[in-house]
């Protein structure tokens, strides 16, 4: 049987300054999936699964690095829900998810999520966000996606909350 790629949708953030707002929404579409394996590495995301009598094989190598002992991803009924953080702290967006200037019809922007470089700071209000949790962030463990996903919430945080 002949592997597909699932529906793969993005958006991302960027930030000089706060790792925090230095990110990648990504979304996996997987309905229910069974033998579900993610492998999460500095520059790729591989995944392979079953749903549905089919047999899902997603490989995507990034424009730029991610610092992936800081990434997170939450599993639910319909989707993999991913929070990537970029390694490098940079103001400017990457034009594109993949290493690769080509075209996947699975990739798509995801504009629920989606904020232009030049409205990003209006987005979020900075009396709502704490910067002390996360200007230490490097070598740090923990990394609170609640927040994280509150922080943005209508533009990302319901893509945390397990159903769509």
């Amino acid at each position: 049987m002949t592997s597909i790629a699932p529906e793969v949708l993005w958006a991302q953030r960027s930030s000089d300054k706060i790792a925090s707002k230095n990110i990648i929404f990504l979304t996996v579409r997987l309905l229910d999936p069974e033998d579900l394996k993610i492998d999460l590495s500095s520059n790729a995301l591989k995944i392979t699964a079953k749903s549905d009598d089919h047999d899902y094989k997603l490989d995507i190598e990034f424009f730029d690095e991610i610092d992936e002992k800081l990434s997170h991803y939450h599993v639910a009924g319909s989707h993999i829900a991913f929070i990537l953080i970029k390694k490098k702290l940079e103001v400017k967006y990457w034009p594109r998810l993949t290493k690769e200037k080509a075209k996947y019809h699975y990739i798509r922007t995801d504009f629920e999520k989606w904020v232009d470089e030049d409205e990003q700071a209006e987005e979020a209000p900075q009396a709502d966000h704490d910067d002390s949790e996360m200007s230490a962030l490097p070598g740090q463990d923990q990394f609170d996606m609640a927040k994280l996903a509150e922080q943005y919430a209508g533009k990302g945080g319901a893509m945390m909350g397990g159903s769509e």
